[in-house]
């Protein structure tokens, strides 16, 4: 399962009080990870302030299947 979350900071670490699912806060709702290769991904922001989350396919083209 892939979960984003956003964790504020405080005094230099996460504050666990401010801790915000943005994305996968159920199997349901969240991004269906196959093989653990392929999970990979890049959170950025746009131009604009949007959030840009990117998913999949960080495999190798020698992965072992089903692991």
């Amino acid at each position: 399962m892939t979960r984003l979350v956003r964790v504020t900071e405080k005094d230099g670490v996460g504050d666990r009080a401010n801790y915000f699912i943005l994305l996968g806060h159920t199997p349901a709702d969240s991004v269906p990870v196959c093989y653990n290769a392929h999970a990979i991904g890049s959170v950025k922001f746009g131009h604009d302030g949007s959030l840009l989350a990117s998913v999949g396919e960080g495999a190798h083209w020698d992965f072992p299947l089903g692991s």
